[in-house]
């Protein structure tokens, strides 16, 4: 296939971040970028009007939590309340099936803002639960074509706060844990650079659900495995207080002492961080996953991207679970955090903003987070797998624009997946996602939502 003719490609480089000129797709590699005419018997796909992008990467989600969206009991409430009172209270109710709808909803919504590759923090796991979640993500994402990063979430303490510990709050056995991260990686881990399936240790938090001694044991049995490591840091001044409180250091010291800083290593969110906090986390090279949207939603404030990126903190983006977003799409993500970061930035000497460019955001969407995740891609390169998403921005909010590279972050109004691709195969066409019964996954998950809030369990 040939993508010709549109107004913009965005490579998810930094060098060149912008070209014009057409992209050649052979089998599932991009084969060619730049000045091409078509071969004989080549399929064309026309691209006027449109911006090509690479496929985005999303780094941090939780998919059950996409049947979740605006329960009451913790709509205006911060995390610390809104935790127990939406996924504490709800973690109990799902069933398989309402399991298997909550991850077609939440693919589907990513795929239709142009997601390609995502991550899900996979954290509903206690004893008796009815169901294996984690082969129904991985069979519902090949469904879809999409990569799959499995972040086997988890918890071996229980400390959700207002909650009786009911059986779905009942805490695995260290041992328990590693077991299964093991069968997992025997099962489904790729460690290729272009895997279409990866298996990551993530604890819910390094805080209240593990104790330090187990973050010691998860991080080396991570590592004896070829692994990375993923969690919560920093979503709220919390972590701090209860390191300080509990170990008597603080939460960058816990870090260092069990192993979880380092290149193999990415964090959600980071939010409230110390200056030397900035420091020692660049120095040691990890990752981030920014979820601002999520954050603002919290209220928890709003992460120093920009700093932590100077300092050697590799940024990705993520959209968080969809409980604490409700629109968890790459596109609504990439316009608020572009946004977000203005309301503080402050004037540079050239009399431009210290603020995140669209490019910026565009590049940590795309190769950012196949950086963050160890992938080779993520990126519009000859070489590279043929990850990537051609969008039409055709409502009425992108009339009259005049940097239609900008458009797709800036503009504000959703644009149209018109062609996106993953390892080659076509996922999305003419705004649809192939092969899908939207309005059937549509009438299903009111069913589930309905099905779920009639089984949750409260807060006593």
């Amino acid at each position: 296939m040939l993508i010709v003719h549109a107004d913009a490609i965005l490579t998810g480089s930094r060098a060149t971040p912008v070209i014009r000129g057409a992209i050649r797709i052979e089998g599932r590699q991009i084969e060619e970028v730049g000045d091409l005419v078509p071969r004989d018997g080549e399929e064309v796909f026309d691209a006027s009007g449109c911006v090509v992008t690479p496929g985005w990467v999303n780094t941090h989600h939780h998919f059950f939590q996409s049947l979740l969206k605006l329960v009451p009991s913790g709509l205006d409430q911060p995390l610390s309340t809104w935790s127990p009172a939406v996924p504490g209270s709800y973690r109990g109710a799902f069933e398989e099936d309402d399991f298997r709808t909550a991850v077609q909803v939440a693919l589907v919504e990513m795929l239709l803002s142009g997601v390609t590759t995502t991550a899900d923090q996979h954290y509903l796991y206690y004893g008796g639960l009815p169901f294996d979640g984690a082969p129904i993500i991985f069979e519902e994402a090949q469904r879809f074509g999409m990569r799959m990063v499995l972040c086997r979430g988890g918890m071996t303490v229980n400390s959700w706060k207002g909650l009786q510990p009911p059986a779905s709050l009942i805490p695995e056995t260290l041992d328990g844990f590693i077991a299964d991260v093991e069968r997992l990686a025997s099962t489904f881990h790729d460690p290729s650079a272009t895997a279409m399936r990866r298996v990551v240790v993530a604890p819910t938090t390094l805080t209240s659900r593990v104790n330090a001694d187990h973050l010691r044991v998860m991080a080396d049995a991570a590592r004896a495995m070829g692994l990375q490591l993923h969690s919560h840091l920093a979503e709220t001044g919390d972590d701090e207080l209860y390191c300080r409180e509990k170990y008597g250091f603080g939460l960058m010291d816990l870090c260092e002492r069990t192993g979880w800083l380092g290149k193999d290593v990415w964090f959600a969110h980071m939010v409230h961080l110390s200056q030397t906090d900035i420091a020692r986390l660049g120095a040691a090279g990890v990752g981030m996953s920014h979820c601002p949207a999520s954050n603002a939603r919290l209220g928890s404030g709003i992460a120093e991207v920009e700093q932590l990126e100077q300092a050697g903190v590799r940024i990705s983006m993520g959209v968080d679970g969809a409980a604490s977003n409700e629109s968890a799409d790459m596109l609504s993500e990439l316009h608020f955090a572009w946004l977000a970061h203005r309301t503080r930035a402050r004037k540079k000497a050239d009399g431009s903003l210290s603020a995140p460019t669209h490019l910026d955001l565009v590049r940590w969407a795309s190769s950012g987070g196949a950086e963050v995740l160890g992938l080779r891609t993520g990126q519009l390169v000859a070489g590279y797998p043929a990850d990537l998403a051609v969008f039409r921005p055709h409502r009425v909010g992108h009339v009259g624009v005049h940097d239609k590279a900008a458009a797709l972050v800036a503009a504000g109004s959703h644009a149209s997946v018109e062609l996106s691709m993953c390892d080659g195969r076509v996922l999305c066409q003419g705004g649809e996602v192939v092969g899908l019964d939207l309005e059937e996954l549509r009438a299903r998950a009111a069913r589930a939502t309905v099905n779920l809030a009639g089984r949750v369990e409260r807060p006593a």
